[in-house]
């Protein structure tokens, strides 16, 4: 018979265990084969490192034409780097680093120091705050919870005011000696699941207790241990917990659990298979309201990733695919999930990075490749300053947003060129647009809202004020651009990509990851 499964620019889907980019197997049942520790996931490196004093940010102001200089970009890191940088970004993306102050009653107690409150020219209503924070802290991640920004270190959980960056709650791991570990990506009614462990900051963690965090009062509930099930021996220093439903569903490695949201009784247990084979291991979860995805990949299948839904209510594997790449000279590693809805994987594919965006069935509709022979162009896929390092499974984001049909990313600046902004279709893979300012960068895209896309654009050579830029999402032509001020102590602009952005009520809020003598720990701007 003819194979008439569809092609996908240069690969083919097939059946069976032929080589081919991808098959889907449909499974009544699944984690009834014994998993493995994951491995093939190293440490990554910082590449986001410190600078001195008096440095303005990886995307300070671009020179002035016509006489521009050629600067260097320390997060780009051309060409060598910047394969590392693909290679691993299915591990470290939202990078390492962050760190709280003493709990009080506000930032100014604890020694939070607001920068620029009464400043002549600063626009109403920003603020700069500065924190002192241990070298090895570790920021996780962070959401906008209510009239606050919400922020998981290793050391404590802290939400700070959206009015004017004051702390207003923190609390630190409920058990003498232990840290955070494992945050849920998703905030489901003022609820999270949140992971930890003994260990010290900075440290690998014995990341063994999943509780429920009430993001809104800073309320921890029930405790549960993981156990999830194991082949290896050894302690796991991450979990993803995501609430799905009214289930909490637990990925570790080679075992999946679930527990009731409401007591955390234990619901279920799996282990992580393939096709019924053992031998594999979850790199990263993602969820909506009734399903749980999963990226991993298999011992067994050493150039091979998956991609699979789970029943929340069970843990049984609905559907799975595996992806291979019929070129044996190039390798699809460290799988990701950048979104659940649309649902988009990544990985790796030789020096540079694959994404999928993914049917009902897992099947690829469309694929975008950065940074490989076949698209050269490079995109921004640096951490941010977030993530533990340490962790072996934990959802960490490309600095990308993705509506229903377009995704949104940022090139790396070339020489005197500027960062722009790229739109794709999910639904061919094509690039729709690109577009930018001529004399500022790109920083990220971080929203989409009445059908234009908000970016954080950098300062300019003529001005340090930093940008809201607005495009039109169908044309990427700019609709505007609105400046504020928003300078640290030592009068420079913030290092830009060292922070989580949310726009909340029409203003840019950022939240810095790893920790800085120098650089603002939050800010925010515009509104």
């Amino acid at each position: 018979m003819a194979n008439t499964l569809p092609q996908v620019a240069g690969y083919v889907l097939k059946r069976g265990r032929t080589p081919g980019f991808g098959r889907s197997t449909p499974t009544s049942a699944a984690g009834t084969a014994v998993g493995r520790r994951n491995v093939g996931v190293p440490n990554p490196p910082q590449w986001h490192p410190q600078h001195p004093p008096g440095y303005g940010g990886q995307f300070g102001p671009p020179p002035v034409p016509p006489r521009p200089r050629r600067r260097v970009w320390p997060w780009l890191v051309p060409t060598v780097a910047l394969i590392a940088v693909a290679a691993v970004a299915a591990v470290t993306l939202w990078g390492s680093g962050e760190s709280e102050a003493t709990a009080s009653a506000s930032d100014a107690e604890s020694g939070d120091a607001p920068a620029g409150e009464g400043d002549e020219g600063a626009a109403e209503g920003n603020w700069v705050v500065h924190t002192e924070r241990p070298p090895e802290e570790g920021g996780i991640t962070a959401w906008p919870v209510g009239d606050t920004l919400v922020r998981v270190a290793e050391s404590r959980v802290a939400a700070f005011s959206q009015t004017n960056g004051e702390l207003v709650w923190e609390i630190t791991a409920p058990t003498e000696g232990a840290v955070f570990c494992g945050p849920g990506d998703r905030v489901v009614n003022d609820q999270v699941a949140l992971a930890y462990g003994p260990g010290a900051v900075g440290d690998p963690v014995e990341c063994d207790t999943v509780s429920v965090l009430n993001v809104a009062s800073g309320e921890l509930g029930w405790a549960q241990p993981v156990g999830a099930p194991q082949d290896t021996d050894g302690a796991r220093d991450s979990v993803i917990p995501e609430i799905v439903g009214d289930v909490v569903v637990i990925a570790q490695d080679q075992g999946m659990v679930g527990l009731g949201l409401a007591d955390g009784e234990r619901l279920w247990e799996q282990e992580v298979s393939y096709q019924g084979e053992r031998g594999c291991g979850v790199s990263d979860m993602l969820a909506t309201d009734t399903q749980a995805f999963i990226a991993q990949d298999c011992t067994l299948l050493p150039n091979e990733v998956q991609f699979k839904t789970v029943d929340p209510a069970t843990g049984e594997t609905t559907r799975e695919q595996g992806y291979e790449s019929e070129d044996p000279d190039v390798r699809l590693r460290f799988p990701r999930l950048l979104s659940a809805d649309p649902l988009i994987g990544y990985m790796s594919k030789g020096d540079g990075i694959l994404l999928l965006a993914l049917g009902s069935e897992m099947e690829p509709l469309a694929r975008i490749e950065a940074g490989t022979e076949e698209a050269p162009e490079e995109l921004g896929l640096g951490s941010g300053g977030w993530g533990r390092h340490l962790s072996e499974s934990e959802h960490l984001p490309l600095p990308m947003v993705a509506s229903e049909d377009t995704l949104y990313a940022v090139t790396l600046p070339q020489g005197d060129e500027v960062g722009e902004v790229v739109a794709y279709d999910l639904a061919t893979g094509e690039k729709r647009w690109t577009s930018g300012l001529p004399d500022a960068h790109m920083i990220t895209p971080v929203a989409t809202e009445d059908d234009e896309l908000v970016v954080v654009a950098g300062p300019t050579a003529e001005n340090l004020d930093l940008g809201v830029t607005r495009f039109d999402t169908a044309t990427g032509e700019i609709v505007s651009t609105e400046r504020s001020p928003a300078l640290t102590e030592t009068g420079n602009t913030p290092m830009l990509t060292q922070f989580r952005y949310f726009w909340v009520n029409d203003r840019m809020h950022g939240l810095r990851g790893s920790p800085s003598e120098t650089d603002a720990d939050r800010f925010a701007y515009g509104g």
